[in-house]
């Protein structure tokens, strides 16, 4: 993983933390703390007192669920797929092996450079 990915996970892993905590829930148009709809204090976002709509509101009281499992998900996968150490480095630890079907030690070994496409495709969308 780049210093440039690390950078924007980091980032949306901070404003999440800065966030109205969650969960929140979307009810008639307005988004609230799921804990309580009798306080009013509880309102996460009315837009100076117009609400969004209904299919915005569902959309922006799953947020802060969807980013957190999200940034979890893309983290796992770059925790895979990291630059391997062996043989000089330079392959992807984890698409690097031996070829599926071969007999151990008849040399069919592929190895796929680092970054391999996986992190390539991750970081491309994230860096974009």
């Amino acid at each position: 993983m780049t210093d440039k990915t690390r950078e924007v996970l980091d980032g949306i892993d901070a404003r999440l933390a800065a966030a109205t905590p969650g969960p929140w829930a979307a009810y008639a148009g307005c988004i609230r703390q799921d804990r309580s709809w009798r306080d009013a204090s509880d309102v996460v976002v009315d837009y100076d007192g117009e609400r969004p709509s209904i299919p915005n509101a569902a959309f922006i009281a799953a947020a802060p669920v969807d980013v957190a499992r999200l940034t979890r998900a893309v983290e796992a996968v770059l925790e895979l797929h990291v630059e391997g150490a062996d043989w000089g480095g330079g392959y992807c630890s984890h698409c690097t092996g031996q070829v599926e079907g071969s007999v151990y030690g008849d040399g069919q070994y592929r190895t796929i450079p680092y970054p391999c496409p996986t992190v390539a495709a991750i970081e491309n969308a994230l860096n974009s």
